[in-house]
């Protein structure tokens, strides 16, 4: 008896869950998410440095740090070295980070030798778990040729999103442009920016050269799909192996990088499936007053890179997702085919044509516009895609219209499916959205009553009918009547 009661139980809660499974929604009985990004600017902006003069950081960097406030960052400034105990570190508070955004500023002065604590390390990682951001600024170069970069900002780079810094003692060059100016006989100049307009504003990488000081990054895409460059080095520029002796008797030394088959990045970037978003430079000052008086393209780079970076730029927002029956595959008008039924715009039934439709907002100086790419793809699934097809802008591709929308025919096999919109562009956040939904199939009313792929079997059944009556006519009629005959 005991068994039979746990059957009973276990048929009745298999149904109340399956009862519960209903279309556009994302869980049992809860509503999908219709949007994946928040203000990140809510919550103060820390900025970490390694020198103690806290106010000659923000003198330096005056216009930097000016244009981030008036983008609604509330900065506070913070000073770690070696000699900082690890209570010192404090990005959250009872469970919750303190900060949404971080700068890192890993400098050499003169009067400062001192370096970031490895002890920061995990506090970062956790912080980029939890879907923030940092932009980091580490010194590797200046006039005496004798900086390398913090070991803990090597390891962040290393474990955060597979980037690697050249080694300490190597440096570029380019063999065709212009290799020194005032500022630092160790800079080079490039314009090759991403060509991406979530990113950079047009204003900003139009064959416009960024003045870049400081060793390079080992580009290797193909360890990680979240990283990417945001600035590369010119075709031109090698990096070289050296010690610090030939390095300012400007012999070249062994090649280490060719920038021929894009292998050296100056300023990388990895965009974490979190959302979170990670900038290195290994230009300590790219971002300095100094740099902006020698080249005023870099006020631009850097302002970019950091609304970028900390979410004021590239951000896709996705809403008023819907879907119904529709008459053909041709005609998006909605129909309910079973009116009578309470389930009927909640169910579909295999073969059904449907509408799907969603809008798409991204974001362009701090106002949400209509998303003109059409790149979204929109899959159903149950396991295996059945149907893979794109999504395109309402009103005959008119870019102006948020909303993107197709017409699919639903699968023969019925089941419970999936709505999944999976995109991923440079630039841009990740968006991942599912849904599940119930195809059901056809109900007894619902079958049609003659197939013709069947016309065998109706055939033989018509067949069978005809000589079963074309025998009994001649069973009581030709077999009575010969009877008849013989008795008379």
């Amino acid at each position: 008896m005991k068994k039979v009661f746990s059957a009973i139980k276990i048929i009745i809660f298999a149904s109340f869950m399956i009862s519960k499974v209903k279309c556009g929604s994302g869980a049992l009985d809860e509503q999908p998410r219709t949007e994946f990004n928040t203000d990140l600017s809510e919550l103060p902006l820390l900025v970490l440095t390694n020198v103690d003069n806290i106010e000659k950081i923000e003198h330096r960097f005056s216009d930097f740090f000016k244009e981030l406030r008036y983008k609604g960052h509330n900065i506070t400034f913070q000073s770690l070295t070696t000699k900082s105990r690890p209570q010192d570190i404090k990005l959250d508070l009872y469970g919750k980070m303190k900060y949404n955004n971080i700068i890192i500023f890993d400098l050499i002065e003169p009067e400062y030798k001192s370096t970031f604590s490895m002890n920061l390390l995990k506090h970062l990682l956790d912080f980029v778990d939890n879907g923030n951001n940092i932009l980091v600024f580490t010194d590797t170069s200046d006039k005496s040729n004798s900086i390398i970069p913090t070991p803990m900002i090597r390891r962040f780079a290393k474990e955060c999103a597979e980037i690697e810094f050249h080694p300490s003692n190597s440096y570029l060059i380019d063999i065709v442009g212009n290799q020194s100016n005032e500022y630092n006989q160790n800079c080079i100049s490039s314009p090759n920016c991403l060509d991406s307009k979530a990113i950079f504003s047009p204003d900003t990488c139009n064959g416009k050269e960024i003045t870049y000081c400081g060793i390079g990054f080992a580009i290797k895409s193909y360890l990680t799909p979240l990283s990417f460059p945001l600035l590369r080095a010119t075709d031109t520029t090698m990096a070289f192996l050296t010690n610090s002796a030939t390095r300012n008797n400007k012999l070249l030394g062994n090649l280490l990088y060719s920038s021929g088959n894009n292998e050296i990045g100056l300023v990388v970037s990895m965009q974490a499936r979190n959302g979170a978003r990670v900038t290195f430079s290994g230009d300590g000052y790219l971002c300095s007053n100094d740099r902006y008086m020698i080249n005023g393209n870099n006020q631009l780079f850097c302002n970019d890179i950091a609304s970028w970076t900390f979410q004021k730029r590239g951000l896709i927002k996705l809403s008023n997702i819907q879907s119904h029956k529709i008459e053909d595959i041709s005609n998006s008008r909605p129909i309910s085919r079973y009116s009578d039924r309470k389930d009927a715009d909640v169910e579909y039934t295999v073969e059904d044509f449907i509408n799907f439709s969603a809008e798409f907002y991204h974001n362009i100086n701090d106002k949400w516009e209509p998303y003109p790419y059409n790149d979204i793809q929109l899959e159903l699934t149950m396991l295996n895609p059945y149907i893979r097809i794109g999504l395109q802008h309402k009103g005959d591709g008119d870019i102006s219209h948020a909303t993107f929308h197709t017409n699919i025919k639903l699968p023969e096999v019925f089941g419970i499916y999936k709505f999944v919109i999976n995109h991923k562009r440079i630039g841009y956040n990740y968006i991942l959205y599912e849904s599940l939904v119930t195809i059901r199939s056809f109900r007894h009313d619902q079958n049609q009553r003659l197939l013709i792929s069947a016309y065998p079997f109706y055939t033989s059944f018509l067949l069978t009918l005809t000589l079963f009556i074309f025998f009994v006519i001649i069973f009581v009629f030709v077999i009575d009547n010969s009877k008849k005959s013989k008795l008379d």
